[in-house]
């Protein structure tokens, strides 16, 4: 009967040296690499609808009710429409410039990737008034969203007939631009309770 044979932990960790340092040196080498390749430009898929699709930015004020995210503030909200235009237009930028930089650095972008990208509806189009009363969807984003998430998908509904309002909970999402210029970031603190939200 053979003795039981006893490995140092060298001997039994020596089959995996090999494959871990090759993991190390490729996990080295990706984080080398830069995060986007140059000339790198992101597209908005196209809305597949019939109609021509328009933009418009409103800025909403409610003086009597305070700021849960931003104290001594008035509560400030923007929603953006898209709506089926009359007549097709040059596409809108997807964010104003200030935006542009503040994503471009949390994506890992290049800015002019960022202040370049356009969606499919024009600023400020006139209303389709052919088509009468619209039907309407609210899109609200969750935590941490803004009013440009599901653009692609906003744009579509409106070329095919629909109102989307989409509402940016300033404070509470990403980085969203007021018409004055001014960037509101995220300032609503980690954790808060559903009271504290719905306040």
């Amino acid at each position: 009967m053979n003795p039981p044979v006893h490995r140092s932990p060298q001997a039994r960790s020596g089959p995996w040296r090999r494959p871990l340092l090759l993991l190390a040196v490729l996990l080295l080498a990706a984080a080398r690499q830069p995060a986007t390749p140059p000339g790198f430009h992101p597209e908005l898929p196209a809305p597949t609808g019939p109609m021509p699709v328009g933009t418009s930015a409103l800025h909403l004020v409610d003086a009597a009710r305070q700021d849960p995210w931003r104290p001594g503030l008035s509560r400030e909200l923007m929603v953006q429409l898209w709506y089926p235009a009359a007549r097709p237009g040059p596409p809108a930028p997807y964010v104003g410039p200030a935006v542009a930089k503040v994503l471009a650095r949390g994506w890992g972008f290049p800015e002019g990737a960022v202040t370049g990208l356009r969606g499919h509806a024009t600023a400020d189009a006139p209303l389709d008034r052919t088509r009468g009363r619209l039907p309407v969807v609210l899109f609200s984003p969750g935590d941490g969203g803004n009013r440009r998430d599901n653009t692609a998908l906003t744009e579509d509904l409106a070329s095919r007939g629909y109102l989307v309002a989409a509402v940016d909970h300033l404070g509470d999402g990403s980085a969203g631009e007021l018409p004055d210029g001014r960037v509101v970031g995220r300032s609503k603190p980690s954790g808060d309770t559903e009271a504290e939200i719905l306040r």
